[in-house]
C-alpha cells in the first residue's frame, strides 16, 4: 500500500509539474515580425547602431513635438532604469520635414552637452506652455535663461556641419529602417517597433526582442 501511495505522489507531483510548465508556457507572451515589429533587411551597420560591450542596442526615435512622445517619457525612463544592465540606449530625433528645427536643436544641445538636463524642460515648454520652440532665436533665449547658455555659443553648434551630419546620419537610418513615425525602436538594427498608441505593449515588444538578441 505505501508503495501505490508513493507512486500517486509521484505522478501527482510529476502532473503538476507539468501543469505549471503548461501554464507558464502559455501566459509567455511572443510576438510575430510584420505584424508586432518590423524586421530592417538589411540590418543596419555596427557603426548605426551605436552598441556598446557588446549590450544589445536600442535607439529611440522621437520628436520633441510628439505628444506622444512626450506622454512616453515617464514610461521609458522607469524602463530604463530596469534595463541599463542589458541595453544601449540612445535617443534620436526624427529630422522630417517641419520636425528638422528640434532635430537641430537636440544635436546642438547635444554637443553643448547639456541635452539630457534639458529634454524635460523643452518637452514642458512645448506642450504645457505651449511654446513651440521653432525659432532659432526663441530657442537660444530659452536655452540663455535656463542653463546660461551665450547664443552665440548656441548658434555655432546649431549651424554646426557636426549637427548638419548627424541629421543626415539619421535620416540615413530612418530611410533604411523605413521609419516614418514616432515614437518608434530600432532593436540591434534589425528590428523597428513603433508604438501604435499602446506604449506599455511597446515595451513589452522591446522586452522580447531584448531577450532574442541577449
Amino acid at each position: 500500500m505505501d508503495a501505490l501511495i508513493k507512486i500517486s505522489q509521484a505522478y501527482t507531483r510529476i502532473y503538476l509539474l507539468s501543469l505549471l510548465a503548461f501554464i507558464s508556457a502559455c501566459s509567455q507572451e511572443t510576438f510575430e515580425p510584420g505584424i508586432d515589429y518590423n524586421v530592417i533587411e538589411p540590418p543596419l551597420s555596427i557603426a548605426q547602431v551605436n552598441n556598446e560591450d557588446g549590450k544589445v542596442s536600442v535607439i529611440e526615435i522621437f520628436w520633441y513635438g510628439c505628444p506622444s512622445c512626450y506622454e512616453f517619457e515617464p514610461h521609458l525612463e522607469q524602463w530604463l532604469y530596469e534595463n541599463e544592465s542589458k541595453i544601449s540606449f540612445t535617443s534620436e530625433p526624427a529630422p522630417f520635414g517641419s520636425w528638422a528645427a528640434h532635430a537641430q536643436l537636440f544635436w546642438a544641445l547635444k554637443s553643448i552637452g547639456i541635452e539630457k538636463d534639458a529634454r524635460h524642460l523643452i518637452f514642458n515648454s512645448i506642450h504645457e506652455q505651449r511654446n513651440p520652440l521653432v525659432d532659432p532665436n526663441v530657442m537660444a533665449s530659452f536655452i540663455e535663461e535656463n542653463f546660461g547658455v551665450d547664443p552665440k555659443a548656441f548658434f555655432l553648434s546649431y549651424n554646426s556641419q557636426n549637427t548638419k551630419n548627424n541629421m543626415e546620419n539619421t535620416f540615413q537610418v530612418l530611410r533604411q529602417a523605413r521609419l516614418r513615425s514616432v515614437p518608434a525602436f530600432i532593436i540591434n538594427g534589425k528590428y523597428v517597433i513603433l508604438e501604435n498608441d499602446n506604449q506599455e505593449r511597446m515595451l513589452r515588444i522591446a522586452d522580447y526582442l531584448i531577450d532574442i538578441e541577449s
